[in-house]
């Protein structure tokens, strides 16, 4: 069942250790919270197409979706294949056999495609924001042509209207583009103001993570350091999170947290604060690209999908004109 230059990528060893048993001996796991570009820069001297294997929940598609980032913008193609709810690896081999795993694999979107999906469902705001996030870090100049023809085509755009605001142009450096768009080579970008506003209420108040997931907040993060550090509050929680970080998101911490900090006895006004940010955010996002958003998220063939955006796009901008 190997194909050669193709790997299955896993989250645990007990998956790899399943999907051996069973015959895929192309299966490795990440082992960590998150794929790693040192583990990318790994991956891609012997392989070219990963198959990724996620949990189907909101947690599995987040992840599955940042790793499609990391992947197709150092050219890696991949795809994905989410379980079924209720199922992992192992229940679905022993339970189904790999004839359904297999279908599985048959019928998983190419990571493009995936992406524009997931953030159609999570966060339909964002989507052509989050289009043309992901082409400013495309490293591989080459690959910004055809991911611009792809995504206009997955969202209805015109590609002018999708290149419209890009960082990166003919020329550009793609380390350049990177530091604007939010990252850079070595991963130390500077955190934009709205990450920043979204990651110091995350640090002074770790324990309402919910609550900022309830605003979208964790959706609304560009940079690679705001949500390395938002992945691990996530992942290790309020009480153990301060051990896991390092010097850079320590200092952070104590900026936000320190005896020079502000009071930490008012979350409920931080978090309205918060929210009032976030939805100026969207409203203008939304008001300065209307007619993009409204062709990347409707015309899709669910109708009642579409009216549910447009109401929901209606709201948004009914809310800025109030607030503005």
């Amino acid at each position: 069942m190997v194909t050669k230059g193709r790997v299955l990528l896993t989250e645990g060893y007990m998956d790899v250790l399943t999907l051996h048993q069973f015959g895929y001996d192309n299966a490795v796991g990440v082992l960590g919270t998150a794929l790693t570009p040192e583990q990318i820069k790994r991956l891609s001297g012997f392989v070219s197409q990963l198959t990724l294997l996620f949990d189907g929940d909101r947690a599995g598609r987040k992840a599955a979706l940042r790793s499609c980032e990391m992947l197709l913008t150092r050219g890696l193609a991949c795809s994905v294949v989410l379980m079924p709810e209720g199922e992992d690896i192992d229940s679905l081999l022993r339970g189904a056999g790999p004839e359904a795993f297999e279908t599985l694999q048959a019928q998983a979107p190419d990571g493009l495609r995936f992406c524009v999906d997931v953030l159609k469902a999570l966060a339909p705001r964002e989507t052509v924001e989050w289009a043309r996030n992901f082409l400013r870090q495309v490293e591989i100049p080459e690959l910004v042509s055809p991911y611009v023809s792809r995504l206009a085509g997955h969202l209805q755009l015109s590609e002018a209207d999708l290149r419209e605001g890009l960082v990166q142009s003919r020329g550009t450096r793609p380390d350049k583009a990177r530091a604007e768009a939010g990252g850079t080579p070595s991963g130390h970008a500077r955190q934009s103001i709205r990450d920043r506003e979204v990651m110091m209420y995350a640090v002074r108040y770790p324990h309402r993570l919910s609550d900022m997931l309830e605003l979208g907040a964790d959706l609304a993060l560009q940079s690679s350091v705001a949500r390395q550090l938002w992945d691990k509050i996530e992942t290790h929680g309020a009480e153990a999170v301060f051990h896991q970080l390092d010097q850079r998101e320590k200092n952070f911490w104590c900026k936000c947290c320190g005896p020079e900090a502000a009071p930490r006895d008012n979350g409920d006004r931080e978090l309205e604060s918060l929210r009032h940010y976030l939805n100026n955010y969207y409203a203008s996002a939304q008001k300065s690209s209307l007619s993009a958003a409204l062709r990347a998220n409707t015309g899709t063939g669910d109708f009642e999908a579409d009216l549910d955006y447009l109401r929901a796009l209606k709201e948004t901008l009914e809310k800025g004109h109030e607030q503005s």
